[in-house]
């Protein structure tokens, strides 16, 4: 197969759809301007509000005007997250069957992937 023709034929696609999402963007901010509604091309969603938990000055402020509710209102929750390096330590702290075993369990194969410039 000639990859030669591919990569152009796949170059021209990817530009296509560059222009395609910028025109997409465009329509979408119109009808957005006419509010929420389902259509049978599409369903318009409005505006709405996420709640989210605050950080820094605003935590502090919320734990201020919360007081003793400040827990009823959120719940603490604690999080691991991979070292950097992880396979690394993995297999400079454990015997190879025990680092194998851990690996298996914490790691997942990512495909390949063509980054179009």
């Amino acid at each position: 197969m000639d990859t030669a023709k591919l990569r152009a034929e796949g170059a021209k696609l990817k530009a296509s759809i560059k222009e395609a999402s910028a025109r997409l963007k465009e329509i979408e901010a119109e009808l957005l301007k006419d509010g929420p509604g389902k259509f049978e091309e599409c369903t318009v969603v409005g505006e709405s509000s996420q709640v989210i938990v605050p950080e820094g000055d605003d935590d502090t402020r919320v734990q201020e005007l919360a007081g003793e509710h400040y827990g009823k209102l959120f719940e603490k929750v604690t999080s691991w997250k991979c070292v950097k390096g992880f396979a690394d330590v993995v297999n400079a702290l454990f015997p190879t069957r025990t680092a194998e075993a851990i690996l298996k369990r914490c790691t997942k194969a990512k495909s390949g992937f063509v980054k179009w410039n």
